[in-house]
């Protein structure tokens, strides 16, 4: 069981965004080769195609371009900035020129048996393909902010801290469950059977069922919860509240409806 309070969906990018991305920015290295494509045309072999040295010279153009922009400030290429996600490490911070330039060179290991390495991203849970795994990398939405929000993401194991009873190993109740699985059906009938569950927190994150919603930025859920007396000032144990949460997350649909109920100001992050 994935130990994560906030979907991973919402978190690490999925197959096609990375896909698109990639196509982007084969576009833009194709054209950018064109004018060495006059360079190295007295190297061309008798068949009409390039030699050894202009394979080479896009092999390494390939890398340096891959290798310098996720190691960049940007931590993305241009089609990944266009898309918006980006590379990071294991504990979600921007990666170094090494570890970069390994990521790319064992593309060429992702490639092989009808790029099996590539997709393996559509079905991993955190969405990662095989040179990720070999680079110890991830790719994540570019609005996921780690250092604010790797606190409600990642838990202790449920075995180091036994959870209250009414609570599963996530530390999350049935209604909290509801919502991390965004069931606005089940949700409305726990809440129906036991609204008392309405205001209870995770006991590790301090976050409530409503906090999750908005982190999600459903607002069907939402309008469900404070329609139940869902109290929006609930914060995480970062002092984070709902709106500010769906706000940083880029939900700002979520925000401005939280904000609206005048329990909290909601301030730009």
């Amino acid at each position: 069981m994935e130990n994560n309070i906030i979907n991973p969906s919402k978190i690490y990018a999925g197959f096609w965004k990375r896909f698109i991305a990639l196509i982007i920015d084969a576009v833009i290295i194709s054209f950018c080769s064109v004018p060495f494509v006059f360079i190295f045309r007295p190297s061309r072999t008798p068949e009409g195609g390039f030699g050894l040295a202009f394979n080479i010279f896009v092999f390494f153009a390939n890398l340096m371009y891959y290798a310098l922009l996720e190691s960049s400030p940007w931590q993305a290429t241009i089609g990944k900035k266009i898309i918006g996600i980006k590379v990071v490490d294991l504990e979600y911070k921007r990666i170094d020129f090494f570890t970069a330039a390994i990521r790319e060179f064992s593309k060429i290991l992702s490639g092989f048996i009808l790029c099996l390495g590539y997709i393996m991203a559509a079905f991993t849970s955190q969405k990662r393909a095989l040179h990720d795994f070999i680079g110890g990398t991830l790719v994540v939405n570019d609005y996921f902010e780690p250092e604010q929000n790797i606190a409600n993401i990642r838990q202790t194991s449920p075995v180091a801290q036994p959870m209250p009873a009414g609570y599963d190993g996530d530390g999350l109740t049935p209604l909290m469950r509801a919502v991390y699985n965004e069931d606005s059906a089940e949700t409305a009938k726990i809440l129906k059977e036991y609204p008392d569950m309405i205001n209870k927190t995770n006991p590790r994150t301090g976050v409530s069922a409503l906090w999750m919603a908005a982190a999600y930025g459903n607002t069907e859920l939402i309008k469900i919860l404070l329609a139940a007396g869902a109290d929006t000032s609930n914060t995480n144990k970062e002092g984070l509240a709902a709106a500010a949460a769906a706000l940083r997350m880029g939900h700002t649909a979520a925000a401005e409806l939280l904000s609206n109920t005048g329990n909290q100001t909601v301030k730009n992050i």
